[in-house]
């Protein structure tokens, strides 16, 4: 049987391959190095999962079709425009990946698993994206969370995240998105915990 901490990073290492691939697909090569971003998320300290840690699958992340590489603006009006110079490294379903397994790594109280029938998570992203209002730029993360425990019961729950855009861009962006990927995570692999317990 494989040890919980190999489990976990081989969840880990599986998702940097992805990481690292997908940067390699065609196309990438025609937009300048300086004009492409990532999240900055703060390391976490890795943690020994508890003897009672909850068993979670965390399922690969679904993203609406709109949700690429490209940077995206809601307005003001509600509409989504693409944002003229930046884009994201990779698909954006790859950096909320990421950012559960930083989450799910440094919590004793979750163990990743890549099979389990006592809990999984299947989450589909809806926005990843630059908020403008009133009050400025915001980074703007939102899920739709499908939890199922061993009673197969499937409860959803949807989370929003909102980190305010300060700075100059583009360091400013890809500190307050990966500030929210990692809130989100932690709001929730906490829900996820209170449920399925």
């Amino acid at each position: 049987m494989t040890s919980p901490s190999l489990q976990k990073l081989s969840h880990r290492t599986n998702v940097l391959l992805l990481l690292g691939l997908t940067a390699c697909l065609p196309g990438r090569a025609s937009i300048p190095e300086d004009r492409i971003l990532e999240p900055e998320m703060t390391a976490l300290r890795p943690a020994s999962s508890a003897k009672d840690a909850l068993e979670l699958r965390i399922q690969p992340i679904q993203a609406r079709s709109h949700i690429q590489t490209n940077v995206l603006h809601r307005t003001l009006e509600g509409e989504i425009q693409t944002d003229p110079i930046w884009t994201w490294s990779v698909s954006p379903s790859l950096y909320l990946n990421q950012a559960l397994d930083l989450v799910a790594s440094s919590d004793a109280g979750i163990r990743t698993m890549d099979t389990t029938r006592k809990g999984s998570l299947r989450i589909e992203l809806l926005a990843f994206e630059i908020q403008d209002d009133e009050q400025g730029p915001w980074a703007q993360v939102k899920i739709l969370a499908r939890l199922r425990g061993p009673d197969r019961q499937v409860q959803t729950r949807e989370f929003t995240e909102r980190v305010a855009i300060q700075g100059e861009m583009p360091q400013s962006l890809s500190k307050a998105m990966g500030s929210c990927l990692v809130s989100l995570s932690k709001k929730v692999l906490a829900e996820t915990k209170k449920l399925l317990r």
